[in-house]
């Protein structure tokens, strides 16, 4: 889950409007809406801030970096300790055979860690297509990898 989709529940959970959140961090509320897209994170003392105000320990903020890091553990096999060279090199020859779209979208989400907003926003694409994009080739990939599970 994203930093932002976090803060989004958060706040709901403690039945917050966008300006009433905005307004307890002494921030705007635009400012708000982008950390909830995604399209901007709080820095080190806002996120501070949050934690207070939700009484949460920072840890309970999963980075962008672990998220997209536990997305991608899902697609390799149970029981299967693969070394991150190899990995890599799975990985990127899966690449090759994915059509030029989802080829795009994947190493846009995994290597340069955009946002599913940032990608859409790229390639003028809903952002709906870009999630079921990222579902589909995640499955493509764990299927690609079950299927090279023994050369691993």
């Amino acid at each position: 889950m994203s930093l932002g989709t976090q803060i989004a529940e958060l706040r709901r959970k403690h039945d917050m409007t966008q300006e009433e959140l905005a307004n307890r961090l002494f921030v705007s509320r635009e400012l708000v809406v982008k950390w909830e897209k995604d399209s901007n994170h709080p820095g080190k003392e806002a996120m501070n801030d949050v934690c207070n105000l939700f009484k949460v320990e920072s840890e309970y903020f999963e980075s962008e970096d672990e998220y997209l890091i536990r997305e991608l553990n899902s697609c390799i096999p149970k029981g299967v300790d693969i070394d991150t060279g190899k990995l890599l090199d799975l990985i990127n020859d899966f690449l090759k055979i994915l059509p030029a779209k989802e080829r795009n979208v994947f190493i846009r989400r995994y290597y340069f860690a955009e946002s599913p907003e940032q990608i859409s926003e790229r390639y003028s694409i809903g952002k709906a297509y870009i999630y079921v994009c990222l579902s589909r080739s995640r499955s493509k990939l764990r299927k690609y990898l079950k299927g090279r599970k023994k050369s691993v």
